[in-house]
Formats: C-alpha cells, sequence, structure tokens
C-alpha cells in the first residue's frame, strides 16, 4: 500500500526506508523537530515541556500511543528525548557523556516516555497542566542534569 500510493518501487523504497515503521519514525521526527524549532529549548526541562506539548496538541499523534509493533509511537518519544537530552547535555557540559550518564539518562526518558504516555491520554495526572507536569519532572532531576544553555543569537 506504501509503495502504491507513494508510487515508487521497492527497491527506490528500500533505498531511503528500512522498513515501514522507519517511515513513521522520520515522519514523526519531522513533527517534533518543526515543533521545537518554534521554542527555546535551552534545558531538559524546556525539552520536557515542548514534548508534553506536542503530544497534547497533535491529537492524531495521541492515538499513535495505543499501536503495537516492533516501532510504538512510546519508544519514538522516548529515544527523541533521549538523543535531544544528550545533545542538550553534552552541549552544556562540553563534552561526551560516560557510560553512567547515558544510563542515566536512558533510565529517566523511558520512565519519562511512558508518564508522558498516560497523561497524554489522560490515564494518570491528567488533572496537571503541562507545565506542572514539567515542574514536578523538573523537581525529580538530579541536579548534575540541571542547566540552561546561554542564549544564542
Amino acid at each position: 500500500m506504501i509503495l502504491k500510493e507513494a508510487e515508487v518501487s521497492k527497491s527506490t523504497f528500500y533505498r531511503y526506508f528500512y522498513d515501514k515503521n522507519d517511515v513513521l519514525d522520520q515522519h514523526f521526527q519531522a513533527i517534533y523537530n518543526n515543533a521545537l524549532k518554534s521554542v527555546k529549548v535551552r534545558s531538559v526541562a524546556d525539552l520536557l515541556l515542548a514534548i508534553m506539548r506536542i503530544s497534547k496538541e497533535k491529537p492524531e499523534m495521541t492515538r499513535l500511543f495505543d499501536m503495537f509493533g516492533t516501532n510504538p509511537y512510546r519508544e519514538f518519544v522516548y529515544r527523541y528525548m533521549r538523543d535531544i537530552g544528550k545533545q542538550l547535555i553534552e552541549a552544556a557540559w562540553g563534552r561526551s557523556l560516560t557510560v553512567e550518564e547515558e544510563f542515566h539518562v536512558d533510565f529517566f526518558c523511558g520512565g519519562g516516555a511512558k508518564i508522558i504516555e498516560e497523561w497524554t491520554l489522560g490515564k494518570r495526572f491528567a488533572n496537571m497542566t503541562e507545565e506542572q507536569a514539567a515542574e514536578e519532572i523538573h523537581k525529580m532531576t538530579n541536579p548534575l542534569y540541571l542547566f540552561t544553555l546561554k542564549k544564542t543569537e
């Protein structure tokens, strides 16, 4: 169906994508990257708030939390938070993370993705605004990871 709708050959498709989940991943990536361009993300707290807003403001994305398979939307949210969070931290610290620090970031983002899913779907914590939820997450964050990047002009 994808090949027919896109009017491309199988070989062309596989030149650009690994599988249909890769197509979804790139689609999600574009949506999140475009949304983050309009927001000043200079800290982990800013990133969390932006991701929560994207999740809440895009109802078509919210439904994807119910997706099953090898590449559910929650996995994307986790990887996206992890990758952008890691970039922010490394930029603030001026160095690469150690294995232990990457472990902290991965653990934090894995749980964060699950909480964002439950909050977005109204399963738990639905009475909190995205600002309140982001602030609570910020309070739990190890002080080592609390920073604000300097403004770049």
